[in-house]
């Protein structure tokens, strides 16, 4: 049985919906797509041993509250000649 995830060592940099990764970074990543950036030269496959004691680093999503500045009220609006 294949497992969803596979661990690689990236060669370039890479940001993407799974994550981001530098050069030398170790990161776990969907099957498919690990394979799509080994066969591309982008990453090389970490196997074995080597991927249990790898030290992965995944992104985490912190539930931060909403930090957008809300909107004044402007400025007045010009008045045109026709009125």
């Amino acid at each position: 049985m294949m497992s969803s995830n596979a661990v690689v060592k990236m060669r370039t940099t890479m940001a993407g919906p799974w994550g981001t990764g530098k050069p030398g970074q170790v990161v776990s990543l969907p099957a498919a797509v690990a394979r799509e950036l080994c066969a591309a030269g982008y990453a090389d496959e970490v196997k074995g041993r080597e991927a249990r004691e790898a030290v992965v680093e995944t992104a985490a999503m912190a539930d931060a509250p909403e930090t957008t500045a809300k909107r004044g009220p402007g400025r007045p609006r010009k008045k045109l000649s026709g009125e």
